[in-house]
């Protein structure tokens, strides 16, 4: 029920962003659909007995997303750099392994690597967000789950694919993607899950940018580089961990 109400409020925000969408901005946006297979790493103890046997899972992701304009330097130079939220949706083949029923929430950003022509590209992308509803550690009903410590995680991805120009407004991509959940050791255990797969989307775009004008018009010169001292100042706020031995205290399940 979780992930159709996110995934209603999903549709719902893109509908009014495209709505309120303008002729006067002309800013490059896109809707994808994508579909995963693939199969968690056996880098953590997950089921009871161990073992290298691990579970495939498929995925649906959907995605909403800014593109550059290519009317800059910056653009051509860093490979046409795109933006966006997108919502990951995953389901497990085998529920003996009692993973949950987890979806995330992420922003995602990337760019070209290799124009090879006008219609075949290389593209990465990198996913930051967050995961719910994971199944975790627990030492009454899941000792032997080492994974994860919480059910709320960071998800954290990364996406090289081809894309295929098929019109002006419509990009089939294709690739493979390494997936990584954890809570950055706020609860322990903490190995955490990570997956390999496969994956085919389908990209919609409004309002497209040329492709062959970036390609083969202007001479884009970046500004003279002038030397320069830039500073940074960073804040960082840490938690402890405290381990009890909930086994022999007799502590209720809770504490």
């Amino acid at each position: 029920m979780i992930k159709v109400r996110l995934l209603l409020f999903f549709i719902l925000v893109c509908s009014s962003v495209l709505a309120g969408d303008t002729v006067k901005t002309r800013r490059p946006q896109f809707v994808s659909a994508g579909f995963t297979e693939g199969f968690v790493l056996p880098t953590s103890k997950i089921a009871p007995g161990g073992g290298n046997k691990t579970p495939g899972y498929s995925a649906l992701t959907l995605k909403y997303g800014l593109s550059a304009r290519g009317d800059r330097w910056q653009d051509v130079v860093y490979g046409m750099p795109y933006k966006g939220i997108g919502v990951y949706l995953p389901r497990f083949w085998n529920d003996k392994y009692d993973l949950g029923d987890p979806f995330s929430v992420f922003l995602f950003q990337g760019a070209r690597l290799k124009q090879f022509s006008s219609c075949w590209s290389l593209h990465y992308e990198i996913n930051l967000g967050v995961a719910f509803n994971w199944q975790h550690y627990d030492v009454y009903r899941r000792p032997w789950f080492m994974a994860l410590g919480s059910g709320t995680n960071i998800h954290l991805a990364g996406n090289w694919y081809l894309k295929w120009r098929l019109s002006r407004h419509w990009h089939l991509q294709s690739g493979v993607s390494i997936t990584h959940f954890s809570n950055g050791a706020l609860r322990t255990p903490n190995n955490g899950i990570n997956k390999a797969s496969a994956f085919l989307e389908m990209a919609y775009n409004i309002h497209p940018v040329e492709e062959k004008k970036i390609l083969t018009e202007g001479v884009y010169t970046p500004p003279t580089f002038h030397k320069n001292t830039a500073h940074d100042l960073a804040f960082m706020f840490t938690t402890r961990t405290i381990k009890l031995n909930e086994v022999d205290n007799g502590l209720m399940d809770k504490y």
